[in-house]
């Protein structure tokens, strides 16, 4: 049962991707999106036996508002690989100085590198933009 679940999600994987490289319609995007839905909502919906297939079905009942997302915003990517390689510099920093042994120190830096990611990568000027969350205080680097 998992080899043929595997199947149907890359299949409407492949599906969807190609569907969005058409550059579709903003109304042909909320119809596709209907239709898979639907789709995901069928396989959830099956009676499954292995718990590993059964944990998988839960995560995607859970995300089931969001996992198409990128169907309906061209912006976003059908996988999250590029947020993945974003981070993966600051995971091995993080790892290799060993600097962060708190949950909130951790949190912190996370949300800090994810930002400045965030920004670098709409080509908005990270020091800029954290000066105007703190307020207009001077920021310093260096």
């Amino acid at each position: 049962e998992a080899e043929r679940l595997s199947e149907e999600l890359h299949a409407l994987h492949d599906d969807l991707t190609a569907f969005d490289e058409e550059d579709p319609s903003a109304s042909a995007r909320e119809q596709k999106r209907a239709e898979a839905s639907l789709h995901l909502e069928g396989l959830i919906r099956e009676d499954y036996e292995a718990q590993e297939v059964k944990k998988l079905i839960e995560k995607i009942r859970n995300g089931l508002g969001h996992w198409l997302t990128f169907v309906t915003e061209p912006d976003v990517d059908s996988t999250n690989n590029r947020a993945e390689r974003a981070l993966r510099e600051q995971v091995v920093l993080r790892k290799m100085f060993r600097t962060l042994r708190s949950a909130e120190g951790v949190q912190i830096h996370e949300t800090i590198t994810t930002m400045l990611a965030t920004w670098k990568r709409r080509g908005l000027d990270p020091p800029e933009q954290l000066q105007s969350i703190l307020g207009g205080q001077e920021l310093r680097l260096g």
